[in-house]
């Protein structure tokens, strides 16, 4: 079994000894192989570690979004428009610098993720290898 790990676990695990213990005997007890990051835990950690950095570009008045305001933006977006820019996007990049390697593709449903009359959250990862 694999385990999604949201903000809520890491900012508790890097507590040290004042992270709550049922969360330390979790994770004491769970295989590290089988715990994955969020990317929009990911992308929350990423931008707090780089907040001066994003703010040559964006003023953040108020901090770095959470990963709920991401979920907001995301779920905002119309799927047939995102496939038909990510597909352009995809041509634009897809030369002979990597038409002999295999992109391999996987997508993932998060199961529990669904939100009233919202679907569950689906993840797509992506990765280039050598043929």
């Amino acid at each position: 079994m694999g385990y999604l790990i949201y903000t809520n676990i890491l900012s508790e695990l890097r507590k040290d000894k004042k992270a709550n213990a049922g969360v330390l005997d979790w994770y004491a007890q769970t295989n590290g192989n089988s715990l994955y990051v969020s990317v929009l835990t990911l992308g929350e950690t990423f931008g707090h570690a780089k907040l001066a950095f994003l703010k040559q570009y964006l003023p953040f008045e108020n901090g770095i979004p959470s990963d709920d305001t991401f979920r907001r933006f995301f779920r905002a977006i119309a799927p047939e428009k995102f496939q038909e820019l990510f597909v352009e996007w995809v041509r634009v990049w897809l030369n002979s610098d990597v038409a002999e390697k295999v992109i391999a593709i996987d997508g993932k449903r998060l199961r529990g993720s669904y939100d009233g009359n919202q679907s569950a959250i689906h993840m797509v990862s992506a990765f280039a290898s050598e043929v």
